[in-house]
């Protein structure tokens, strides 16, 4: 889930529903598993959600495992 610590309000945040191409890389397997994700983020701008994407994926990183990369990131308008 996510869970980063938040610096601003919860009263100015909204949910985002962001898009990717997430590539896995295993430990000693040259070819990466490609597929796409989606998530809701909850943050205060366009910006902020794609950031905390895109630390989901770089925090589950582990040197001798696996390596996550996301691209072709997409953050989706909120309607209010």
């Amino acid at each position: 889930m996510f869970n980063i610590d938040d610096e601003q309000d919860d009263e100015h945040q909204l949910l985002f529903l962001v898009e990717g191409t997430l590539s896995i890389v295993y430990y000693m397997d040259d070819k990466p598993v490609i597929k796409k994700v989606k998530h809701l983020v909850y943050a205060s701008d366009e910006d902020e959600a794609q950031k905390k994407f895109e630390k989901y994926y770089t925090n589950k990183n582990s040197e001798y495992e696996m390596y996550y990369n996301v691209s072709d990131i997409e953050v989706c308008t909120t309607i209010l």
